[in-house]
């Protein structure tokens, strides 16, 4: 069976099982576009008009924005989730948005104990008492640049806290947010994967000098 006879075979399922399933007052008619091979080129052969509720088909090549996200390579993922957590918790203060984006055990700065936090409802409400106790920053955010953990460390001793929380292969990444004055903040984001997605499991503040580690690594 060829990619494009399989397909059809699913559609036509597909349809068969809507049909059944949609009510007399949510018909509307919605054409699938059924693709055919003929001497090596792709054709549109049959439509098909099929009752049913709104339908929305991806065709082959056509990915979500998170599909998008899943399949990039791990700098270009951690610099997605450095981005989207910094906003977060910094400029919008938006705690579910930053739960969203962060992983357990977490490298928490503040604090008279700063280290690891092992469990999220901990962490959450550490980071609930920081937003409650900070105003949102006004500033643009730049990545600066990524490097694994690894080749962060290079000659230099391993911190035993960063240890906990991240592996040599785990990305850091080096971003600032700056306001109009010239004035802001310089952070690395540790970046981990607990799973199959990229998560933030850590930041610390840096001097900007410290930024320029990352730069080439841009």
């Amino acid at each position: 069976m060829t990619v494009v006879s399989h397909g059809l075979t699913i559609l036509q399922a597909a349809a068969a099982e809507l049909h059944r399933s949609a009510s007399e007052t949510q018909v509307s008619h919605v054409y699938f576009l059924v693709a055919s091979v003929r001497k090596g080129s792709l054709m549109l052969s049959k439509l098909f008009a099929v009752p049913t509720t709104l339908i929305v088909i991806c065709l082959a090549g056509q990915v979500s924005a998170q599909d998008k996200a899943e399949k990039a390579d791990k700098p270009t993922q951690a610099r997605m989730v450095s981005e989207q957590f910094a906003k977060a918790l910094f400029l919008d203060k938006d705690l579910p948005g930053v739960m969203k984006r962060v992983g357990v055990p977490f490298l928490w700065p503040y604090g008279n104990s700063p280290g690891p936090v092992d469990k999220v409802d901990d962490l959450k409400k550490q980071i609930d008492r920081l937003l409650s106790t900070h105003d949102a920053l006004q500033g643009t955010i730049k990545i600066h640049g990524t490097a694994t953990y690894e080749e962060l460390l290079g000659d230099k001793p391993a911190d035993p806290a960063w240890n906990k929380v991240l592996k040599k292969s785990d990305q850091i990444v080096g971003l600032s947010i700056t306001d109009k004055e010239g004035g802001g903040i310089s952070l690395y984001i540790l970046v981990a994967w607990p799973g199959d997605q990229a998560s933030v499991v850590g930041f610390v503040i840096v001097p900007p000098s410290a930024l320029k580690e990352l730069q080439k690594k841009k």
